[in-house]
């Protein structure tokens, strides 16, 4: 990991979440305040806008995959373009992207799937990690099953007690988990079972 000029307000170098934080900056999915300190707030919920902006971050921290479309007065504008162009984001039936509205547990995994797919990243999933049993949640939208299955069997998610709850809000501590291991997975070589051992991580 590297070095970083600030400390960290909210998450300790105990919790399992530090890690994650540090590969986060590490692999240029979140960025430093550019002071002293740096506030993470692990539970804060996410939007839409800003998990598409952390997606398009990592697919730009490989060489070469840069995100070229023009900025349009918003942080995530350029990302989103780029996901729509690729097919990670779909409108409602309205056509309505809905940028700021919260992102949910299973709309982040479709996203993710559908970038793997979109880039053709299968080879850094194909081992068989299957995990025996099912999810009990009900409230699942007929196009995510699929997804969150294929996350889940990867380890890309971990899904405690067999419980997904697909509508709930993704906080930033569970966003910035599934990323990092699909970075870490991609451009790193780890594969999430080889380095997750020994936490309680749910996401």
């Amino acid at each position: 990991m590297g070095a970083h000029a600030f400390e960290m307000e909210d998450v300790s170098p105990d919790d399992w979440l530090y890690r994650y934080v540090m590969r986060g900056l590490d692999f240029g999915l979140i960025t430093g305040t550019g002071g002293d300190s740096f506030r993470f707030e692990p539970n804060c919920p996410v939007t839409r806008a800003e998990f598409v902006t952390m997606l398009g971050r990592l697919h730009e921290y490989q060489d070469g995959n840069s995100i070229d479309h023009p900025a349009d007065g918003t942080f995530y504008g350029r990302y989103l373009a780029w996901a729509v162009e690729h097919g990670i984001v779909q409108g409602n039936q309205h056509g309505d992207l809905r940028p700021r509205a919260l992102i949910t547990r299973e709309q982040m995994a479709v996203m993710v799937y559908r970038y793997i797919d979109a880039f053709e990243l299968w080879e850094y999933f194909e081992h068989p990690y299957g995990v025996p049993g099912g999810i009990r949640d009900d409230g699942f939208s007929p196009w995510a099953l699929h997804s969150v299955w294929f996350l889940r069997d990867k380890l890309l998610l971990r899904i405690g007690n067999a419980s997904f709850r697909p509508q709930d809000a993704v906080s930033r501590t569970e966003a910035l988990t599934l990323l990092v291991r699909v970075c870490s997975a991609v451009y790193a070589l780890e594969h999430p079972l080889r380095r997750d051992n020994g936490h309680r991580s749910t996401a």
